[in-house]
């Protein structure tokens, strides 16, 4: 799983720590920087400015998350990729399965497989 340890640096902003436990927290509800900043008092680009200081791109590191979520669930067993999918907070299957192989370079079921 290299392709995902470069997203887990600890970003140098101590502002940033609860907002990104928040995100891990919150993974399966459908997560906005507008409702981020709002519910942690930011302004949106501020909360950005903040992101982008640290060298975190919010979509890229909310896919991460969501993606590392599903191959813990993925070896959990007992649930189907769709469940999966809805359960780590993606609207569908496909795109679930778009953003899975982008990140990972294979498809669910591929990487499913080969574990």
């Amino acid at each position: 799983m290299g392709f995902l340890l470069k997203m887990l640096a600890i970003p140098n902003d101590a502002r940033l720590h609860p907002i990104l436990a928040y995100l891990q927290e919150h993974l399966h509800e459908n997560l906005k920087m507008p409702q981020l900043a709002a519910h942690f008092g930011f302004s949106v680009r501020n909360l950005s400015r903040l992101f982008n200081e640290s060298g975190i791109r919010f979509s890229y590191y909310v896919n991460n998350l969501r993606i590392m979520r599903a191959i813990e669930l993925f070896a959990d067993g007992g649930r189907t990729m769709q469940q999966i999918a809805y359960e780590v907070g993606f609207a569908t299957p496909n795109h679930f399965n778009r953003v899975f192989r982008q990140i990972t370079g294979v498809s669910p079921n591929a990487f499913v497989k080969n574990d």
